[in-house]
């Protein structure tokens, strides 16, 4: 079992349990209206877990103290697995680029209701500790 499977959630979605950052257990329709009513924007992790970079961004930068505290703070944090329960339809609608050539980790801000506000994965590729602080800043 690799550390994305360590930790099964109520609706099958898996959480990568070294990471530092509090990802939601609700389904994606909760957390959204959770989002609204806190008035918070949306941090979503789409991986695999055969993904290298996907458990490397995990095991690193959301490891980082400085950038689950500003997630943890500002954002509602969701994680799916491209490939089990809720998390084909999330990579469907998210993920932009066409299979079979879909890129992980697929890493995007979103507003409450949805809309994409940010395509990290599209601007960084797959972010470095510094990079995503840096993003962050303007979050912060």
């Amino acid at each position: 079992m690799d550390l994305f499977t360590s930790q099964k959630c109520r609706n099958n979605r898996k959480i990568h349990a070294q990471s530092a950052v509090n990802f939601e257990e609700d389904n994606f329709q909760v957390s959204l209206r959770k989002a609204k009513k806190e008035h918070k924007l949306i941090f979503l992790d789409i991986y695999t877990g055969w993904c290298g970079p996907c458990l490397h961004f995990s095991k690193t930068v959301l490891k980082d103290r400085e950038v689950s505290r500003v997630l943890n703070s500002k954002f509602i944090n969701l994680k799916y697995d491209a490939e089990v329960g809720e998390g084909i339809e999330i990579n469907k609608k998210y993920n932009k680029r066409a299979y079979p050539s879909y890129i992980y980790p697929t890493l995007l801000i979103l507003d409450s209701d949805g809309n994409i506000k940010e395509d990290i994965g599209e601007k960084y590729d797959t972010p470095d500790i510094k990079t995503m602080q840096d993003l962050l800043k303007k979050y912060n």
